[in-house]
């Protein structure tokens, strides 16, 4: 829901004679403040995200509009206004090529245009953008953590473009290294949003517990996995050791709350396994299981069947569970079991043996196959 320059500079054409020169292709680019700076050398004051605006009152040549362009877009700026008339005549070609190569969208303005007025507009515009975020992430978690009838909030969500019958996907990220938390990362925060925003129209973002949650509307399957690649790639590599769950896309403002379960289920799974990313709709036989309302049938499925066998390998130091997976892995075959773990036949006939002893079970029949594959996926998510 961060406010965009295509938005903000909506109708600046038509009350400022606000006109995008340059850079169109980071149009989508999000504002968080706007700045007047007519210094190349303080930059550096800006926290990033700003739009930039200037008179170039200490213009001296089209080498000097470059280089503060360059700079601007150094210190994170997401665009520059160049009020044109008495100081610079007209933006150089050679800045327009740079701001085209790096996406920064340049905008004139005419100098009887107060850049007061410009500027006190668009700081209303952004004030006003971070307050209706407030109130849709107010509905959203209402809607999520408080159960509540979502019919009362449709006028409000549909106001802002999320529609009752649309269609809504969640992604939750967490960051397990010891010290991180994903809550209250800005930087998170503000790459989820600006990737979302130039992959889609319709997101919002916002935290519970230790992680970040994100909330697409009408996002593809390809725009899913986009935000997800990139959000990688401009950020999570390098900043912490991320883990990603993707809940499966539903219908409905009211499977919202559903889509919130599934992706903090399917990232529980995710932190489990090791991986970086998982999908709820890629999940196989772990769907069945996570939809389980009664997770103590599970546990108690688990220790009927494997746990003498788990307590068995702590208690006498084996290493009978990693036998077993090797053997479901292998679809039962002595000789492939015995040639994966470099032993003979013989040897994995008597590790059947044992197995047999320790749990009652014979692991060479379907029926008993089965309900230990069951259970090293209960493992997974108990």
């Amino acid at each position: 829901m961060a406010i965009t320059l295509e938005k903000i500079s909506k109708q600046a054409g038509y009350l400022y004679k606000m006109k995008l020169e340059g850079g169109e292709s980071g149009i989508k680019n999000i504002v968080q403040w706007v700045h007047i700076i007519e210094d190349n050398d303080v930059g550096n004051f800006l926290h990033g995200s700003e739009l930039v605006f200037t008179t170039g009152i200490n213009c001296d040549s089209d080498e000097w509009i470059l280089d503060f362009i360059q700079k601007m877009h150094q210190n994170g700026a997401c665009g520059v206004v160049i009020n044109i008339g008495r100081y610079i005549k007209t933006i150089p070609t050679i800045a327009l090529q740079f701001c085209d190569l790096n996406k920064i969208p340049i905008f004139s303005v005419p100098w009887e245009t107060k850049l007061v007025d410009i500027t006190r507009d668009f700081c209303r515009k952004i004030v006003q953008s971070e307050q209706v975020e407030e109130n849709i992430v107010s509905v959203f978690k209402d809607i999520i953590f408080e159960a509540k009838d979502s019919s009362s909030y449709i006028p409000s969500l549909e106001r802002k473009g999320f529609h009752e019958n649309g269609n809504y996907t969640v992604i939750a990220i967490y960051n397990v290294l010891e010290g991180q938390n994903a809550s209250v990362d800005p930087n998170l925060k503000f790459y989820v949003e600006k990737i979302a925003n130039r992959i889609g129209d319709l997101s919002v973002t916002f935290t519970y517990d230790k992680n970040r949650l994100v909330v697409l509307s009408e996002y593809s399957i390809e725009g899913i996995n986009s935000f997800i690649d990139e959000l990688t790639r401009q950020y999570l590599i390098g900043q912490g050791d991320f883990r990603i769950g993707v809940s499966s896309t539903e219908t409905g403002v009211d499977s919202i709350a559903k889509s919130f379960r599934r992706a903090y289920k399917t990232l529980a799974l995710c932190i489990k396994k090791n991986e970086k990313v998982m999908y709820y709709d890629k999940l196989g036989i772990y769907k069945v299981l996570l939809e389980s309302s009664d997770y103590f049938i599970l546990n108690q499925y688990y220790n009927d069947v494997l746990k003498p066998l788990e307590n068995y390998d702590i208690e006498n130091n084996t290493n009978f569970m990693e036998f077993v997976k090797t053997y479901l892995d292998n679809n039962g075959s002595v000789q492939s079991v015995a040639e994966k773990m470099f032993v003979h036949r013989n040897t994995v006939n008597y590790q059947l043996n044992k197995v047999q002893k320790i749990t009652g079970l014979d692991l060479t029949e379907l029926d008993v196959k089965l309900g230990f594959k069951l259970c090293l996926y209960i493992k997974d998510i108990i």
